[in-house]
């Protein structure tokens, strides 16, 4: 989808859902976290593209999971949370993580299964 302005991306998640990025926000993370400086496109596929989307510790949160890089001593994953409304949700932080939080899955990319 062709975002809004103010828009970093606007696209559906692999349950149809619109989630959205905004300026703003992606603004703050990268002040915070320099490691997603340059990375939108990588918050952006682990929104359409995700491993796994784990249930958040609210029932409108969920964590949105993307193996970043995986070699043989150390795995890494990219971690985007949602707040969602009904079948929208914007884009709340984004960080890089060794392990992705615990939670019930909402959905597994059948990859995963190969």
């Amino acid at each position: 989808m062709t975002p809004g302005a103010g828009f970093v991306f606007e696209e559906r998640d692999p349950l149809g859902r619109r989630i959205a990025l905004t300026a703003a926000t992606w603004g703050r993370h990268v002040a915070k976290r320099r490691a997603l400086a340059g990375r939108e496109t990588d918050v952006e596929r682990c929104i359409t593209a995700p491993d796994i989307i784990i249930l958040g510790g609210e029932p409108n949160e969920r964590f949105y999971v993307r193996r970043w890089r995986s070699e043989a001593w150390v795995s890494r994953y990219l971690q985007v949370t949602v707040q969602l409304d009904g079948d929208q949700g914007r884009v709340a932080t984004a960080w890089f993580c060794a392990a992705p939080d615990d939670g019930v899955f909402e959905w597994l990319s059948s990859e995963l299964l190969k």
